[in-house]
């Protein structure tokens, strides 16, 4: 059965590989789905992209203030959406045909999944295979590597959108950790899993939002959502500080490597 779909898509100021995301999503099996597209700003080359003929009545645009943050962002593509399910995906990276259609019957499929990722072949800017981003599959070992890092892939992920505002949205207080905060949240009303099958071409480049995380302030609800995620018994929540600690001292060792 053909469902419609709403893809959320943040695009920052001169997208350099927008055009080839949107020609991602136009060659979906999956064809009812509705693009909703949140600028940071206006930008003419954007705009430019998202005025093409394929994309007549398949569109929302939504502009939020310059420098308001990617949660923000999202927060305001998710109001502005109305479907069930709202698939993530970024502007610089690249859909494979079949991956609204396998996400959304695994969704159908399964109604106790609140969050459905997947893995990833990693591109360079170019759009050369590099790499390859595995994730764990099965509710039982993403919710245990949940307390040990993200394991799942944000713009691969398909959300279901009543519960992800129930929840509150993306905290527009983290910069950079807002995906996986929100998974810790969303691990205490649903399931969360993962599909082995790479269904997303994930760019790596310069220019890239994603960096380790060492602000004290948003490490520091980190450490209270994994808490919340473990549950209260005192010993889980002795390995869940455990945990963070470990991870802590991971993200400062990437940190001191980037210089």
């Amino acid at each position: 059965m053909s469902e419609l779909v709403s893809v959320l898509m943040p695009i920052a100021p001169r997208s350099a590989w927008l055009g080839q995301a949107v020609s991602s999503l136009i060659a979906q099996t999956h064809q009812d789905w509705l693009l909703v597209a949140v600028l940071d700003g206006e930008c003419d080359q954007n705009r430019a992209v998202l005025q093409q003929p394929q994309l007549s009545g398949r569109i929302r645009v939504k502009v939020v203030p310059p420098g308001s943050g990617v949660a923000r962002a999202l927060n305001t593509g998710l109001e502005a959406s109305s479907t069930e399910l709202v698939a993530r995906f970024d502007s610089d990276d690249i859909c494979e045909p079949e991956r609204l259609r396998t996400q959304i019957a695994e969704m159908r499929a399964r109604p106790e999944l609140v969050v459905l990722g997947s893995s990833a072949a990693v591109i360079d800017e170019r759009g050369r295979k590099i790499g390859m981003l595995s994730v764990p599959v099965g509710p039982e070992r993403v919710r245990r590597q949940l307390l040990w890092r993200n394991a799942v892939i944000h713009p691969s992920a398909v959300l279901r959108r009543e519960q992800v505002l129930r929840a509150g949205g993306y905290d527009p207080t983290f910069v950079r950790a807002q995906d996986y905060e929100l998974w810790l949240r969303m691990s205490r009303r649903g399931l969360l899993d993962n599909l082995a099958s790479p269904l997303l071409r994930y760019r790596r480049h310069s220019q890239q939002h994603s960096r380790p995380i060492t602000e004290p302030a948003e490490t520091m609800q980190l450490r209270l959502a994994r808490r919340r995620a473990a549950g209260s018994h005192p010993g889980r929540v002795a390995l869940s500080d455990a945990r963070h600690f470990a991870w802590l001292t991971v993200q400062h060792v990437k940190a001191w490597q980037r210089g």
